[in-house]
């Protein structure tokens, strides 16, 4: 009996499922929401060829120089 009663309570106190998953929804949207948006602004742009904001950045040393810099400090 009082195997059963340990057992409920061990229950009770775990919090829901569903709230589990629409946490991990909320912050896989707050976080992929604003890549998307990034990438689509880029790509739209990409049309007016070297005049575009995509190939500047793409092309500046500066932003390799920062890649380099966060691979080698992410290692």
């Amino acid at each position: 009996m009082s195997r059963s009663i340990a057992m409920r309570a061990s229950l009770s106190n775990s919090p829901p499922v569903g709230l589990f998953w629409l946490l991990i929804g909320c912050v896989l949207i707050l976080s992929v929401l604003p890549s998307v948006r990034l990438l689509s602004s880029a790509l739209v742009d990409w049309n007016q060829g070297v005049n575009s904001s995509l190939w500047k950045v793409l092309s500046a040393p500066s932003t390799w120089r920062a890649l380099w810099h966060s691979l080698y400090t992410s290692t």
